[in-house]
């Protein structure tokens, strides 16, 4: 499979919470000539304006005399690795993780909520939970922003080919409320336009730990946390736990990748390696039945509140 040469038809991810401005934007402004310098290229090669650029952003990184991408790029070929990978571990989980999910499922459906197995499943336990579980066990780069790193801080890193499935989630928060939404292409713009509603706020705000639901825009929503009644989060955090232990203990992975010349830290192993797991055991979840995605463009089913 030969890939693109510009990054902007790459898939771009940001492990960045917190983030002010991802570099997205930036990636795509100079798709070309970042995977142009992936096997470096001498610094002379480079418009004065774009290494300045793309250095004070953190994109390019200097050696001597050359400049090459300061963040992981992935082919065809390390991709491949890393989703057979996935793939195989996400059956695997989808096994192990079958009655409690259900058990969840089961719950939200109890409470009116049957539409919103997609939402609690990837958006709270696969891309939330599982997350903060795994930080307790192995090393992730750190997010935190910083005087040095104003705008963001993280791992930013692209791969080809795109996922077959490839959600991700946001986050609003409030005090202690958090409106977490589970974004695709398909209602991306609708859920900026709700995070960005003055409405939005004023309700994240009058929500309360009693709560197991509240409604937003015409939504009515599940209320879900540590604080909120503990109506399925038990069973969420032993669900993040089966993740979390495959997320991080797949290290033989640094070699295999070290072959196509892509070179990780464990910490961003961890993090590459587990956004393909799980986006692998949200589409074996969703074969196997546990859930039913929402029809494309729906909001009400991929948002939640979260209170801390």
């Amino acid at each position: 499979m030969q890939a693109p040469d510009d990054l902007t038809d790459w898939s771009l991810h940001c492990f960045c919470l917190g983030a002010r401005v991802t570099p997205h934007a930036e990636v795509r402004a100079h798709g070309r000539l970042l995977l142009a310098a992936l096997p470096g290229v001498p610094v002379r090669s480079v418009a004065h304006s774009d290494l300045a650029r793309l250095e004070a952003t953190r994109l390019l990184v200097r050696t001597g005399d050359s400049v090459r991408p300061a963040f992981p790029i992935l082919g065809p070929e390390p991709t491949d690795v890393l989703r057979r990978r996935a793939g195989a571990v996400a059956l695997e989980l989808v096994e192990d993780m079958r009655a409690g999910a259900q058990a969840v499922v089961d719950a939200l459906r109890d409470e009116g909520f049957g539409a919103h197995g997609q939402a609690i499943l990837f958006g709270h336990v696969l891309d939330g939970l599982a997350w903060n579980a795994v930080r307790v066990k192995a090393d992730l780069p750190e997010t935190t922003l910083t005087a040095e790193r104003p705008d963001w801080n993280g791992l930013f890193w692209a791969s080809y080919p795109k996922a077959d499935y490839a959600g991700g989630t946001n986050e609003l928060t409030c005090g202690r409320a958090s409106l977490v939404m589970v974004w695709d292409e398909a209602n991306a713009d609708a859920l900026r336009a709700i995070a960005a509603a003055p409405q939005t706020e004023i309700v994240l705000k009058g929500v309360s730990g009693s709560s197991r639901r509240t409604e937003l825009l015409g939504a009515e929503l599940p209320v879900v946390g540590a604080t909120a009644g503990l109506w399925i989060e038990d069973q969420c955090a032993r669900l993040a736990e089966i993740i979390a232990d495959r997320m991080a203990g797949e290290t033989d992975l640094l070699a295999r990748l070290a072959d196509f010349d892509v070179h990780l830290t464990k910490a961003e192993l961890n993090v590459i390696f587990g956004h393909e797991m799980i986006w692998a055991t949200a589409k074996a979840m969703i074969a196997s039945g546990l859930f039913t995605p929402p029809p494309a463009g729906a909001v009400g089913p991929a948002m939640f509140v979260r209170l801390e």
